[in-house]
């Protein structure tokens, strides 16, 4: 089915409007999730827990949020966007009351699971309109929204660690409640019911898998879902642990570890524009190789610098996969049949966000046994396999 959106949209005040309140969702959606890795300290402390445990609490919210893809994209393709991304962030509020609300660890497990898939429900819906409503411009409105998001992650992580000194670690995500509740709102009223041609049938076939298995069989299909699949691991690993690795091994206060967490992603903000507006002038095959050489390069460097100022540069740089990963999901989704790309998306990005949700235990595990350092060395030698796979790929 062909758009009904012209290049920013037949209606140009609508477009903006579904992508001002697409981004401020986003906003609290990463930045909330990502402020957990600011507050584990605090609820290590609390609770009790190893590096390794509380990098298997992270491994839990990155995992929900895994989990959440698929049946993002499928209900996505079955009832339409806007009631998918409404239950997306209501599963949010709801996660967030639990660990605000109750002081029982069980309790704060099964929030920080409903959080993670809510937020995991949402990005795939997110993706489909968005290259549905800017066709022509996707790599644009992609840029924007996941620049917004890292602006959420760059001050929302930072909001929570104050909040945490200052008051008590819960309402570094409590706060966050009624604005949540507001944003359900917007979205309904602001977004379509739908914005892609919906499925030839309403229930998830055998022939349906095996139309995702088939794609995922053609080379472009399997180059960028592997340049996902390394990404993912760096990004859920790096963000997940990148405040203990800095209190630990560098000797940084969590205070500054925290703000370094927000550099990180305000880089990354950064980062995205550029990788967008750069992947529609250049191509997004260029953009995804230039940037996983900045990234091996970071990688390689973090665990050899000592001082503030020349990890704080390194930080910057760090934050170029997620780059990439802004260039590479639009890639991924123009290279899937139209009628399933809700389907096969949300399913390929559970798979290789499922697979790589370890990433943060395995680092934290490296970390209990004095090599926390190979696991940021490890980071750069998957940046360098995505430049390598990145090689073989053409435009879509």
């Amino acid at each position: 089915m062909k758009s009904q959106w012209t290049q920013f949209g037949r209606d140009s005040d609508g477009a903006f409007r579904i992508l001002i309140v697409i981004a401020a969702c986003w906003f609290f959606a990463q930045g909330l999730r990502l402020s957990f890795p600011v507050l584990l300290p605090h609820i290590s402390l609390e609770y009790g827990l190893d590096i390794a445990t509380g990098g298997l609490l992270i491994s839990l919210l990155f995992g929900a949020y895994a989990i959440g893809q698929f049946p993002g994209g499928v209900l996505g393709d079955w009832v339409g966007e806007r009631n998918v991304l409404a239950a997306s962030m209501t599963l949010v509020v709801f996660g967030t009351v639990l660990v605000f609300g109750f002081e029982r660890l069980e309790a704060v497990v099964v929030g920080i699971g409903l959080l993670g898939f809510g937020c995991g429900m949402f990005a795939p819906a997110r993706f489909t309109i968005l290259s549905d409503v800017f066709e022509e411009r996707d790599g644009v409105a992609h840029g924007v929204t996941m620049a917004v998001g890292d602006v959420g992650n760059t001050i929302l992580p930072v909001l929570a660690g104050f909040l945490a000194v200052a008051i008590a670690w819960r309402y570094g995500v409590g706060y966050a409640v009624p604005i949540l509740l507001l944003l359900v709102i917007a979205l309904w009223v602001t977004i379509p019911e739908r914005t892609s041609a919906p499925p030839e049938s309403a229930v998830l076939s055998r022939t349906m898998l095996r139309d995702v298995g088939r794609s995922l069989s053609r080379p472009e299909v399997a180059a960028i879902f592997i340049v996902l699949l390394v990404q993912s691991f760096i990004f859920q690993g790096h963000t997940g642990l990148y405040p203990t690795y800095l209190v630990t091994e560098k000797g940084f206060s969590e205070e500054h570890a925290s703000v370094l967490l927000g550099l990180f992603f305000g880089s990354a903000a950064v980062m995205n524009l550029i990788a967008g507006v750069a992947a529609d002038r250049f191509g997004k095959v260029m953009v995804i190789g230039i940037l996983s050489v900045v990234g091996t390069a970071a990688f390689g460097l973090l665990p050899v610098v000592t001082s503030l100022p020349t990890v704080i540069i390194v930080t910057v740089f760090t934050s170029a996969p997620i780059g990439v990963v802004t260039v590479a999901l639009p890639y991924l989704i123009e290279t899937l049949p139209e009628n399933m790309r809700g389907t096969g998306f949300g399913i390929l990005r559970t798979t290789y966000i499922a697979l790589t949700a370890v990433s943060p235990f395995i680092i934290g595990s490296l970390g209990n046994i004095g090599h926390f350092d190979v696991g940021i060395w490890l980071f750069g030698a998957a940046t360098a396999l995505s430049f390598v796979v990145s090689r073989t790929l053409s435009s879509p």
